[in-house]
């Protein structure tokens, strides 16, 4: 849920609520900011508790391409695709027979792709249901819709007071966030209500114009608003009057916010709507930055091999400009503005006004390519925006003339002279699009006169500074300008990270992304900006690929989570830009740790084909070692399987002449502590898994103690460099050779060690995986009981993870057979990962409740009540449930409460008396 308040929309949760419960596939309709996704997820939350596999949240905002949206659903879902099956049916067979809800954010850009899933999910499974958001229908049959209307606002001369109106008590919640203290009053009504009208109730808007609070008075923001959407109206039917008009008030709205940024942090919204996930503050100024010495070259990502590009845009080369022109932010989404007025405080408090028009179809600017003499060049203006007000350079001139075909008015600074001073353009490309004239400066521009004024800035050379060419902000002005768009509300600050990121990363709403989009490409530098989106990725992935084998693992793993979606930008980019291709292969391939570490394989085959076909080169080497760990890892996991399937060591296959040479690895690679240099790090991992392979390929054959020096070898380069990856694969492999020869403490302490690793520990495949090998030591050494607790919760891992248990889906359902061992399976395949690891590490506190929960009659209880009521029967307060639970008291004490409405009891005693009866 977000973090801010849900305000009003009684009603239709409980409509959606009926609906949900009347038909499989919902979708929430409106226009963009009317607050579907908020709505989903309120109601979401809320039916939590008639799914007993999850209510789980699949965002499609970030996703471009629909083939990638069942990609998409499985990363909701967790499921792993380590096989050769289309991505689709990986999902549908992960859900048929599951009982949950899928929750579709942000459809309207996906409609086909997104009513295939759904389709195929409906008719392949009885218990699931969708919940999706979009600006228009998905078209399916059984589709339920439900429009999402603004927020109910008063009526002009309406007395009600001001907590009637949902809309007027989400300006009130908002405006206090900014201005503490503010409610509304008896003094205050009429213009909160006025205002509100004035953006037709719609939440989005209603909150980008609360946090003016903080600067001005309700009275002051009523009467600026009026104004600016006054004029914004008249622009807006003259452009496109077929507009709805909460279209309009949305655009005008977000115009205005984007009206009192400064330049800077204009040019920041615009450069940082390239990022389709979030972004922290490297990322920030990688994209924004107007980075010294020009184009990204082979050090950072450039060009496709490493050499520099050539640049669709302008750059500024130096210089002691002291204004830029930003902007004619008049229009809304770039609509055409034949004579635009624009307003400006000087500084002063006085506001001044210029009119400018236009009238030719030509603009004129010098290009400087990076590290490149500065050819003359002339260009159309739909080839190229102007650059103003920049730097002068006796090298050269840049002319900047724009028109409106339709008028044939030209637009002229604010002096009134046309020779020898800078002209804004305002070009009208056919169909209403017009390049405004805003932005950084050129490499060369004519500035023998006063520099051009746009609104909103003034002529210091602080500001020009901040400004810089049409590629992005200084650097050392980024930081400041994501701090103003957070403060605008325009971006949103997530502390700590996502996904278990470190760090600060922000995120900007699908609907304010869009409009910084069309500013970018009316900029003239969105292919320049994602090009520095894409070196940007490269240089993460190729630095992140060098310290792979390393002990920050699980963080490296966490930071590429969060930044997924916008490296599925960077490589659509190049997928789908001319010459781009090659980048995107190192792009792929450098990551070729985090596609297979995460399971995602199906994924970086859809990648890498879809590359190379588009390329026509050879592979990079970093693309080969992706497919030759794709197959290694999958070989290593097939022996172990089969040998703890048997049950039994395998007798020996291979003649003693047939066994493998193998030399230590400090001696191959001449290192007697295997420490080596960069380029060799990077293949460690390789020479490790080889080896892993190696000695399960031996066990497998009855050779198993060949196998154990193997591994050992291979743990110490391991535990020197702090890796814990292929660790955790040694080791697994070292407990089944171990197992095999009978030494069967030994090969459980080697489980044990590999679960301790914080790389398993936040991996539940790897949990899994271990579990599995455990549950075999364990049986072997007699103790029969837990051997099927550790298999019971292993095989609910696996089934999470979209992988049918080798024991088959019955036993998979925690229902494989009557007796203590199949009571034993089900108490280990009620645990979460935490338990079983707890379980498994010795800790029998923690799984206790667990283990101690009888099988119980169908009482609609969750497996989490159960859980809940063992403890109560056992005594413990709601305090004690909270702290062993790790839960906070108030989701303890909602658990209690639930569990004696479900059984119709009025005391915790009756429910104790209830589970004991049971136990017994």
């Amino acid at each position: 849920m977000p973090a801010t308040s849900f305000v009003g929309r009684r009603a239709e949760l409980a409509q959606a609520r009926r609906l949900l419960a009347a038909t499989r596939l919902l979708t929430l309709t409106g226009p963009g900011g009317v607050g579907k996704t908020r709505l989903a997820a309120r109601v979401a939350e809320g039916a939590v508790r008639g799914f007993p596999d999850g209510v789980w949240l699949v965002p499609l905002a970030a996703v471009r391409d629909g083939a990638l949206v069942p990609h998409a659903v499985a990363d909701a879902l967790g499921i792993r695709n380590e096989t050769g099956r289309a991505p689709l049916d990986t999902v549908v067979g992960h859900l048929r027979d599951r009982r949950l809800l899928l929750v579709l954010d942000n459809c309207e850009h996906l409609t086909d792709a997104c009513a295939s899933l759904v389709a195929a999910v409906l008719g392949a499974t009885g218990s699931v249901r969708v919940l999706a958001t979009s600006r228009h229908r998905l078209g399916l049959t059984e589709e339920q819709l439900l429009p999402v209307s603004p927020l109910a606002t008063p009526a002009p001369g309406d007395v009600l007071p001001g907590r009637e109106f949902p809309a007027l008590r989400l300006f009130a919640d908002r405006a206090a966030a900014v201005a503490p203290g503010f409610k509304i009053t008896d003094h205050n009504r009429a213009a909160v209500a006025r205002l509100c009208n004035r953006l037709d109730g719609l939440p989005l808007a209603i909150e980008l114009a609360a946090v003016r609070m903080h600067a001005l008075g309700v009275e002051q923001l009523d009467e600026r608003l009026g104004e600016h959407l006054g004029a914004h109206y008249r622009l807006l039917t003259c452009g496109s009057p077929a507009a709805p008009p909460r279209h309009q008030t949305l655009r005008s709205a977000v115009d205005w916010s984007h009206d009192l940024c400064t330049p800077a942090e204009q040019l920041a919204w615009a450069h940082l709507s390239v990022f389709t996930g979030g972004f922290d503050l490297a990322g920030a100024e990688a994209v924004c930055g107007d980075s010294v010495g020009g184009r990204p070259g082979k050090a950072d990502g450039g060009g496709a091999d490493g050499e520099p590009d050539p640049v669709g845009a302008s750059r500024s080369a130096g210089g002691t400009g002291t204004g830029t022109a930003q902007p004619d932010t008049t229009r809304s989404y770039g609509e055409p503005d034949p004579t635009s007025t624009s307003q400006a405080e000087d500084g002063t408090g006085t506001t001044r006004t210029e009119t400018t028009r236009t009238d030719t179809a030509r603009t004129e600017t010098t290009r400087r390519p990076y590290g490149g003499p500065a050819p003359a060049a002339t260009r159309r203006a739909s080839e190229a925006p102007a650059r103003l007000g920049g730097p002068a350079d006796p090298g050269g001139r840049a002319e900047a003339v724009g028109a409106d075909s339709s008028t044939g008015q030209t637009t002229r600074n604010h002096t009134g002279e046309e020779p020898g001073h800078a002209e804004t353009t305002h070009a009208d490309h056919g169909a209403g699009t017009a390049r405004p004239s805003y932005g950084p400066p050129a490499a060369t521009t004519r500035a023998n006169g006063p520099p051009t004024r746009a609104k909103g800035l003034a002529d210091t050379g602080a500001r020009a500074e901040a400004v810089g060419a049409a590629s992005g902000v200084a650097r050392a002005a980024v930081l400041d300008a994501v701090v103003g768009l957070v403060e605008k509300s325009v971006l949103v600050r997530e502390a700590g990270g996502v996904g278990g990121a470190s760090g600060t990363r922000y995120r900007m709403l699908a609907l304010l992304r869009e409009y910084g989009l069309e500013k970018l490409e009316a900029l003239g530098a969105a292919g320049d900006t994602r090009r520095r989106l894409c070196a940007h990725f490269v240089r993460v992935a190729e630095e992140h690929e060098r310290s792979w084998f390393g002990p920050d693992q699980p963080g490296t793993l966490a930071g590429l989570r969060a930044e997924h979606d916008n490296l599925r930008a960077a490589l659509d980019f190049c997928l789908t830009t001319p010459g781009e291709s090659p980048r995107g292969l190192r792009l792929v391939g450098s990551l070729w740790f985090y596609w297979i570490a995460r399971g995602a394989w199906a994924e970086l085959r859809h990648w890498w084909q879809r590359l190379l076909l588009r390329g026509g080169r050879r592979p990079p080497p970093e693309l080969t070692r992706a497919h030759w760990a794709a197959a290694l890892i999958p070989l290593v996991r097939s022996r172990t399987n089969a040998v703890l399937r048997a049950g039994v060591p395998h007798p020996p296959t291979l003649a003693p002449h047939e066994l493998p040479d193998v030399r230590p690895l400090a001696d191959v690679l001449g290192h007697r502590t295997g420490r080596v240099g960069d380029d060799e790090r990077r293949l460690l991992a390789f020479h490790l898994l080889s080896r892993v392979e190696m000695a399960a390929t031996l066990t497998f054959h009855g050779r198993p103690e060949h196998a154990v020096p193997l591994c050992v070898d291979a743990l110490a380069v391991c535990e020197a460099y702090g890796e814990q990856w292929v660790r955790s694969y040694v080791l697994g492999a070292l407990a089944t050779a171990r197992w095999a020869l009978g030494e069967h403490e030994a090969a459980a302490e080697s489980v044990r060690r590999c679960l301790r690793l914080p790389y398993v520990t936040g991996e539940p495949h790897a949990v899994g995986g271990a579990l599995e090998i455990l549950a075999v030591v364990t049986a072997a050494r007699g103790d029969t009981e837990r051997a099927a607790v550790l298999r019971g919760a292993a095989h609910r891992i696996r089934y999470d993870l979209g992988h049918d248990p080798p024991t088959g889906r019955r036993q998979a359902r925690g229902t494989p057979g009557d007796g203590p061992y199949g009571e034993a399976h089900r108490r280990g395949y009620e645990l979460s990962v935490r338990e079983a690891l707890a379980y498994a590490l010795g800790d029998p506190r923690t799984a206790a409740a667990r283990a101690a929960v009888p099988s119980v009659p169908d009482t609609g209880l969750t497996r989490r009540e159960l859980e809940v009521a063992a403890l109560i029967a056992s005594g413990m307060t709601n305090r004690q449930i909270a702290e062993r639970l790790v839960i906070s008291r108030r989701t303890a004490e909602g658990h209690v409460e639930r569990i004696l409405a479900k059984l119709g009891f009025a005391a915790r005693s009756q429910v104790a008396a209830w589970f004991s009866g049971l136990s017994r």
